[in-house]
């Protein structure tokens, strides 16, 4: 199969949207996690990727492959949901 399914790159779309509307230092202490540049750095599976509204990448900055990318649907999901729990004042710590 070659190519990208167009709803999933609809999907990684519409969630890198709202991550451009989070403030990830904001969120950064709740979710122990570190940013730099812009970009929050989320250890995941035994990886750290870095996560912006320009995508979500591995080590080497490359955009992980088809299959890895369903696992970072799952990390920008997480830093979507810690936003909206800290914006509906729930604050509760949020561990992936």
């Amino acid at each position: 199969m070659s190519g990208k399914a167009p709803i999933f790159e609809e999907t990684v779309s519409n969630y890198l949207a709202q991550v451009a509307q989070i403030d990830l230092a904001g969120i950064s202490e709740n979710l122990a996690i570190t940013i730099e540049q812009g970009e929050a750095l989320i250890p995941f599976l035994g990886k750290t990727y870095r996560v912006s509204s320009s995508g979500v990448f591995d080590d080497s900055g490359l955009e992980p492959i088809h299959a890895i990318r369903m696992e970072c649907l799952a990390i920008i999901g997480w830093l979507l949901a810690d936003s909206l729990a800290q914006a509906a004042g729930l604050g509760t710590r949020s561990v992936m």
